[in-house]
């Protein structure tokens, strides 16, 4: 008799599970009904999910694009694709080491350069999934901070076809922020000559490098004349300022007005 009660106990366990299984499975956002747009947002560092630059870029995306053109919206970090979840570790804490890690490697490496690369990981599945069951989707892409930098660095590892897809990218305050113009003692930016096509407010024309150091290419050529990049002033992650301490921009892309 127990070891029919036994049998009974590990078969109902086992429906459970599947039921369990099936129903995360289905809940996979990029399972979700195909829509007109796909918008995908990364956060930095040190973020929790749907934070206020998340928020407002969702707000922002949904206040202009109306019914009948549908949206479907993804923020990394929030389920697992490919293997890969966004970190999105902190790098305010010197203690921890991530700041050290990060500026050493040019933020390819130490658990800076794996959370970018965790991020790097899911948007790339992500978007190939999605693009899969949705080939007529347009993409919006957006990143702040470190998630600037996991969607730039993402954008050349993908297929022609879904670059071709992306309508528009938007970076706020990339680490790794390039912009040519900026470079010399009396640079083009500040002629308003040569300016980048992703060049959109940059709080100080001398701006030509992120904190960890310029990506060069900055943008695969097919992204260049579609997306934007700012960088506010008084802000040394992204270069408009060379002291650490002056972070005080990084905080405005936020507001009401701000870049977002």
């Amino acid at each position: 008799m127990n070891f029919i009660k036994s049998i009974i106990f590990v078969i109902s366990m086992a429906t459970v599970y599947s039921l369990a299984t099936t129903n995360t499975t289905s809940a996979l956002i990029v399972e979700n009904t195909c829509k007109t747009v796909d918008a995908i947002y990364s956060r930095g560092s040190g973020q929790d999910l749907e934070s206020d630059e998340a928020k407002r870029f969702k707000q922002q995306i949904e206040d202009r694009i109306k019914n009948p053109i549908g949206i479907n919206y993804y923020e990394l970090g929030t389920e697992t694709y490919g293997g890969h979840k966004y970190q999105a570790i902190d790098v305010n804490n010197a203690l921890n080491g991530n700041p050290i890690g990060a500026t050493a490697s040019s933020g390819y490496a130490f658990d800076y350069g794996r959370s970018v690369d965790s991020g790097v990981g899911e948007l790339y599945s992500y978007l190939e999934q999605r693009n899969k069951k949705c080939p007529n989707a347009r993409i919006v892409l957006g990143g702040y901070s470190q998630g600037a930098q996991v969607v730039g660095q993402t954008l050349p590892k993908l297929s022609s076809t879904i670059q071709n897809k992306i309508d528009f990218t938007a970076l706020f305050g990339d680490p790794k922020l390039h912009l040519p113009e900026g470079e010399g003692v009396y640079p083009d930016a500040c002629r308003g000559k040569n300016l980048s096509s992703w060049r959109r407010t940059i709080g100080d024309c001398h701006a030509d490098n992120g904190s960890l150091g310029a990506r060069k290419p900055y943008l695969p050529t097919v992204m260049a004349s579609k997306t934007g990049l700012w960088c506010n002033a008084v802000d040394f992650v992204c270069g408009t300022s060379k002291f650490l301490y002056d972070t005080a921009g990084h905080g405005k892309y936020k507001r009401e007005g701000g870049a977002i």
